[in-house]
């Protein structure tokens, strides 16, 4: 099955799927097809793709998408962070789950954790803004059309970690 059509078929069928909260952890089974592995395997680059199909299927099922549509807006991912664990064999179904963690003025953050039958295959933590005509959208905008409160939980501190080390990353590489 080409990209296209399973970012058409997730768009679609997300409508018919049971609506959630943007607080809810929203679960999506994805089957590996034979056009998504390299040569046993599932190619590591498709942990992003089933990332942003598992992100829009969040989005509808918890009527972002009508918000972002209305306001010409659109996802940016600015950072995110894949470990993975174990290998995922053609025709395996994973169930990826998403969870938005926490937010400041700027960013929201989320993660993605894909199970098999095996366990959790891999995780991925993300950090992504929206933004539309007028340029970057404030989170209390976003958190507004979501019916969130602006006072975001806890920031865990795996999130703090993995900001200090992107920090420190983009410090050091920035002076070369």
């Amino acid at each position: 099955m080409s990209r296209r059509i399973r970012v058409l078929w997730t768009f679609f069928r997300a409508f018919f799927r049971t609506k959630i909260t943007a607080l809810d952890e929203s679960l999506m089974p994805i089957t590996v097809r034979f056009s998504e592995i390299d040569v046993r395997r599932l190619n590591h680059s498709l942990f992003t793709f089933y990332g942003e199909l598992a992100r829009l299927d969040f989005m509808i099922r918890c009527r972002l998408i009508g918000w972002m549509w209305k306001e010409k807006s659109y996802t940016v991912i600015a950072s995110e962070s894949i470990r993975y664990l174990k290998p995922v064999q053609l025709f395996q179904t994973l169930n990826v789950r998403t969870k938005l963690i926490c937010w400041d003025e700027k960013w929201m953050y989320a993660h993605h954790i894909f199970e098999s039958d095996q366990g959790v295959v891999a995780v991925m933590i993300l950090k992504g803004l929206f933004t539309g005509p007028q340029g970057i959208i404030p989170t209390s905008h976003v958190l507004r059309a979501l019916n969130l409160p602006p006072e975001s939980p806890a920031f865990p501190n795996m999130i703090q970690e993995w900001q200090a080390s992107e920090t420190a990353m983009v410090l050091s590489l920035a002076k070369k």
